[in-house]
């Protein structure tokens, strides 16, 4: 019998463990998905089904259980053999695309194979090549705000694309589309299973469901408001990236240090490369607050790296914890 190219078993996930905000975001969760499957994960807001995508792509280790990735154990992978991981097997669509305001299209979708250290000219090309397939190619040089809803998922896929990853995971990706934008998105899910792909949606859209190999339901958690936070809120286009969070210049940083761990006292956090140990940072943009990082989240500078602006800041939220990575 092959290898599946999913393989979750009795996964839970438990934030803030021990402490009096505990939240058990999974609870005993098994999921296979073959190749040239897709698999739709369906559930209500709050029920894990973010928290499950995370650990598949290695962003939220396993309280218990296991997650088993073409063959690897995602969650005995660290350092750069998890980095590897990330950037060959996996592609990743986010809820709300998380498009990078500042850059163009092909600019977004070329990021990761810039960070991962292609050269700026490949990078490029392959992105190009990417949009071009996904009907994108004249719109590379527009920044999101110029596009439609269903364009700018359509370079979200394509930036989830563009390492020619095995397994594509996509969180909510019709959400807020209209029904040609939908279905455009829907067409884009069955080419991807015609190429030998897995796929694992995470949607509570009925237009989409009619597109699943199978279907697999997340109950509701207990959750409490601090918890809701699992799923990312956004404004516009502006939301948590994992490993990469845009932060202004000039920020105020207060911090002391225990065991070489900074710990950050409520207020501006002008650092990058961290993962939060306790507490958490809230991400802010001109707008207001967009989004939460808590335990075991990451944030980091991205913009900078590209010669871009810095678009928003991130803020302790009380006492936080965080280690470099």
């Amino acid at each position: 019998m092959s290898t599946p190219a999913v393989r979750v078993d009795q996964l839970s996930v438990v934030y803030g463990r021990g402490s009096a905000q505990e939240v058990l975001a999974v609870d005993g969760f098994d999921l296979i998905v073959d190749w040239g499957e897709i698999a739709g994960i369906v559930g209500p807001s709050g029920s894990g089904k973010t928290t499950l995508l995370m650990a598949l792509c290695g962003m939220v280790p396993p309280t218990t259980g296991a997650v088993v990735v073409g063959g690897v154990d995602v969650s005995a992978l660290t350092g750069p053999d998890l980095e590897a991981y990330r950037r060959a097997s996996i592609g990743v669509v986010f809820q709300g695309f998380n498009l990078l305001p500042g850059l163009t299209a092909i600019e977004n979708v070329a990021l990761p194979l810039i960070i991962g250290g292609a050269r700026r000219g490949e990078a490029r090309a392959r992105a190009l090549t990417v949009l071009e397939e996904l009907g994108m190619g004249d719109r590379a040089s527009h920044r999101p705000a110029e596009l439609s809803g269903g364009q700018k998922q359509r370079v979200a896929v394509a930036r989830g694309l563009v390492g020619d990853p095995d397994v594509l995971l996509a969180d909510e990706p019709t959400a807020n589309l209209d029904a040609e934008s939908a279905r455009a998105v829907i067409d884009l899910l069955e080419s991807l299973r015609a190429s030998g792909r897995a796929v694992v949606v995470s949607t509570h859209d009925e237009r989409i469901r009619g597109v699943f190999d199978s279907v697999v339901p997340m109950g509701s958690s207990i959750l409490s408001d601090l918890a809701s936070t699992d799923e990312t809120r956004h404004s516009g286009d502006r939301g948590i990236v994992p490993n990469s969070v845009e932060l202004r210049e000039g920020l105020r940083r207060e911090e002391r240090f225990a065991d070489g761990v900074p710990v950050y006292e409520r207020g501006d956090v002008a650092s990058h490369g961290f993962e939060v140990i306790s507490g958490a940072v809230v991400v802010e943009d001109d707008s207001g607050r967009v989004g939460v990082v808590r335990s075991g989240g990451r944030f980091g500078e991205v913009e900078p790296r590209l010669g871009c602006a810095r678009a928003a800041t991130v803020r302790a939220e009380g006492e936080c914890v965080v280690r470099p990575v």
